[in-house]
């Protein structure tokens, strides 16, 4: 699908930013199949889907190729934003990878696991990605192979799992807060990034596609900021029928879980916000 400037794609000034995991992808076989009339009608109506993830950019571009989807991407829980060759008029300068402008984030993957490290030398315990062979990572994100060896393609971020006492969680997070790395919490892992957010990634494209308003949709904390940024905030439903947070009077908290309840806030926003 040839890209186009955002005068044409966005003919009615809405610009839809998703979570994948438990979000647009089911939380047990990552399908978005109930999600595809509202995916559909996105794209008859030309208004971009942004996908904003703690997944890689690796993965992402799998997912924006079976999407037929080409419109920037979040990759890394916001510390990675990638924007299609030509998309934008006057292209920020990045690194040019597979069609793609990488902006180069604040801190890299290299730095964060020398902090890791060194936290872990000091008697924190964790798994991190970083630790793991593509196997390992496989048995637990339930990935197939293929998908579990991009996932492992980290340029900014790491996930790992807590293996330590409850009470040296809170030490361990503070430590790396000391040192300039933050922690977000997602549904399996703690991502370890830089000092970047989904919503700072954003606010950058937000500019970019000249303040349009935005639908932004998610189920976990690492989602939190980003559904605060947005002018229509979606809180998908848990598989075990819990809303994650409560953000407040101006957002919608879908009945269904995962991409039933993407498909059910997508299709009655469009009925409410485009003409």
């Amino acid at each position: 699908m040839p890209h186009t400037s955002p005068s044409t794609r966005s003919v009615h000034s809405l610009l839809l930013v998703s979570d994948l995991d438990g979000t647009l992808l089911d939380h047990h076989d990552y399908s978005y199949a109930a999600a595809l009339p509202a995916l559909r009608r996105l794209q008859s109506l030309r208004i971009p889907l942004v996908l904003a993830s703690s997944k890689t950019f690796e993965e992402l571009l799998e997912y924006n190729r079976r999407l037929e989807n080409p419109h920037p991407l979040i990759a890394e829980n916001g510390a990675l934003v990638a924007i299609p060759e030509g998309y934008f008029p006057d292209q920020l300068p990045g690194r040019q990878e597979q069609g793609y402008c990488l902006l180069s984030p604040a801190i890299g993957i290299a730095q964060i696991r020398r902090v890791l490290s060194s936290l872990r030398a000091e008697g924190f315990e964790f798994r991190a990605f970083g630790d793991m062979d593509v196997d390992e990572i496989r048995s637990h994100t339930g990935l197939n192979t293929a998908s579990a060896r991009l996932a492992s393609y980290r340029r900014a971020s790491e996930p790992l799992l807590w293996r330590g006492e409850g009470e040296r969680k809170t030490d361990f997070i503070d430590a790396l807060r000391m040192r300039g790395l933050r922690v977000l919490q997602g549904g399996r892992f703690l991502h370890v990034l830089g000092p970047s957010d989904k919503a700072s990634a954003l606010a950058l494209l937000r500019r970019r596609f000249g303040y349009p308003r935005v639908v932004a949709l998610g189920d976990s904390p690492n989602d939190l900021e980003l559904l605060r940024a947005a002018d229509h905030p979606v809180v998908v439903r848990r598989p075990d029928g819990s809303h994650f947070a409560k953000i407040g009077d101006t957002a919608l908290y879908t009945q269904g879980v995962g991409p039933l309840g993407w498909n059910e806030a997508i299709q009655g926003l469009l009925d409410t916000l485009v003409e």
